[in-house]
Formats: structure tokens, C-alpha cells, sequence
């Protein structure tokens, strides 16, 4: 298990091949895992599978520490949420 504070989520979509990395949830879902800025940086879909990124500050994507430092471990996953 990875010791650093986690600033994406990962989903997937197994029917269809698709890996969802975005925000970090605010509510815990079944299937899903969080990720720190390196894993989420050095995330990569298996063969013929698409990764699909939504949401992701600069700096997570590129690997870089984007949470504030008051910020605890946690354990949430994704959830949709629908746009207002």
C-alpha cells in the first residue's frame, strides 16, 4: 500500500474497456481506488483497453504533490455525480 495522501480516483468500465481516472471522491464506491499523483502520473491502460482522464488538476497528471498539507489519508472512491 502506498504510504503518500491520495489525489485521483480510478473506476473502470470492464464491459467496455475503459479506465476512468479523475478527482478524488467524496464518497466511497465499491471497485474503485485511489491514487497519489505518482501512481496517477504512471497510470497506464493494459492493451486494448482505453484510460480515460477527467478532471485532474496539472499537477496531479504530471505526478506532482497537489493536495494541501492538512489533508488526511483517506480511503473514498467515485461515484457520477451530474453536472447542475
Amino acid at each position: 500500500m502506498c504510504p503518500n495522501l491520495a489525489v485521483s480516483t480510478l473506476t473502470y468500465v470492464y464491459a467496455e474497456g475503459t479506465i476512468v481516472l479523475g478527482p478524488l471522491a467524496t464518497l466511497p464506491e465499491p471497485h474503485c481506488y485511489d491514487l497519489c499523483s505518482m501512481h496517477s502520473a504512471k497510470m497506464v491502460a493494459p492493451k486494448g483497453w482505453e484510460l480515460v482522464r477527467i478532471g485532474m488538476t496539472t499537477a496531479a497528471a504530471v505526478g506532482q504533490n497537489s493536495v494541501p498539507t492538512t489533508a488526511q489519508p483517506r480511503t473514498a472512491h467515485l461515484r457520477v455525480v451530474p453536472k447542475p
